[in-house]
């Protein structure tokens, strides 16, 4: 099973930081970016997540934030200044995230795309490819 080879739009595959403090959540990104031929490399807070990023080349990073944990604007915005070209995706678990007001906020800190959780790994995957491919974010 897993996804047919060539169906990345245009991207081979992608490789992927995934930085989210849910382990059973994080393992789920992990295993359906792995499913569709993505390298992946996880981390389960930012501290420990900034480090891949220092040591290899990523396209995107995916990464989380809680109701307990949402200093993603201060994360991102720094991340941004680093890595200009990462592709960053936040997948989050507050829905007042979702409100326009903060959207724009994240996006102009730097952020590529939001997921509100749930979501389905098509949704994922799409969202990074888009985000990658320099697509505008759809949704």
């Amino acid at each position: 099973s897993g996804a047919p080879s060539g169906q990345t739009k245009g991207v081979a595959y992608m490789r992927v930081c995934v930085v989210e403090r849910d382990e059973a959540f994080n393992q789920i990104l992990c295993q359906e970016l792995a499913n569709a031929g993505h390298r992946v490399a996880t981390a389960y807070n930012a501290n420990a997540g900034l480090h891949p990023l220092g040591t290899d080349v990523f396209d995107g990073l995916v990464l989380g934030i809680s109701a307990s944990h949402t200093s993603g604007n201060s994360i991102t915005a720094w991340i941004r200044q680093v890595y200009p070209e990462l592709k960053i995706i936040i997948v989050a678990s507050v829905p007042e995230l979702m409100q326009s007001s903060a959207r724009e906020r994240l996006s102009e800190l730097g952020a590529d795309a939001l997921l509100l959780r749930p979501f389905d790994g098509a949704q994922l995957i799409e969202t990074l490819q888009s985000a990658v491919a320099g697509m505008p974010d759809a949704g």
